[in-house]
């Protein structure tokens, strides 16, 4: 991992000037909030992490953006705060006025807070923020084990690459030393039930409600995608009317 964040350092670079791109248009209903759901950091993470999930969850309009880096010839953003300020105008951009519903799933709800707060700061917070089995900031080497182990799966192999491992590299350089602070915003944990391997269940303080669900930290979104979309949409239904009076959920 230190080889990582060091190759890391030698990639090119995006800073707060650079223009965001563009999030995939939402697929799903044309009214109430966007969920935007951000990709965990690890290498062979992405935007197909969340496909059985969206599938069952068709009653929300969901975006689910890849993370800058990953790919060939694309730049790591400059810092954890050209990160937030990217994914946040990006995700403005996106919604309009209809409103926004930030997901994360392990690491990527560490981007999902982190955007939530730039929101916040931009007077533009977010109606909700849910965070699927995210863990503690910052990793510890049983979760540095469980990460390993997984990028080591045959399964794992069509996605790893060289760009990858060096962007995960740099992600975890971006958050290195982050103290996350409240946002002030509904906040939902959804936790697994099973552990991995040694890991125990994750814990994110600043959640305002646990929910636990079928699976472990992997097969949450994969085999039990559906039991973790339904206690996701049950949870922003009730969240989004108490937001609004009752209206919009």
């Amino acid at each position: 991992m230190d080889l990582l964040v060091t190759a890391s350092r030698l990639r090119p670079t995006l800073d707060g000037s650079a223009a965001p791109t563009a999030f995939p248009k939402a697929a799903g209903p044309e009214d109430g909030p966007v969920v935007v759901c951000f990709p965990s950091m690890i290498a062979i993470s992405g935007p197909q992490e969340y496909a059985a999930f969206t599938t069952a969850l068709p009653s929300r309009a969901v975006s689910v953006p890849p993370l800058p880096g990953f790919a060939p010839g694309e730049g790591l953003p400059a810092s954890l705060t050209a990160l937030a300020d990217a994914q946040a105008q990006a995700a403005l951009d996106l919604a309009g006025d209809r409103g926004l519903v930030l997901l994360g799933r392990s690491t990527g709800g560490w981007i999902a807070h982190a955007v939530a707060r730039r929101l916040v700061e931009r007077s533009a917070a977010p109606r909700a923020v849910v965070l699927i089995d995210t863990l503690a900031c910052p990793l510890d080497l049983d979760d540095l084990s469980m990460v390993a182990d997984q990028m080591l799966a045959p399964e794992s192999s069509v996605w790893m690459d060289d760009h990858r491992l060096i962007a995960m590299g740099g992600y975890l350089r971006a958050f290195d030393g982050w103290d996350p602070e409240g946002a002030g915003v509904p906040t939902l944990l959804v936790r697994a039930q099973e552990r991995s391997g040694t890991h125990d269940r994750p814990r994110w303080p600043l959640a305002d409600t646990v929910v636990d669900v079928p699976g472990d930290h992997f097969t949450m979104l994969g085999e039990h995608a559906a039991t973790t979309a339904r206690a996701v949409d049950e949870w922003l239904r009730a969240a989004l009317a108490a937001d609004r009076g009752g209206e919009g959920a």
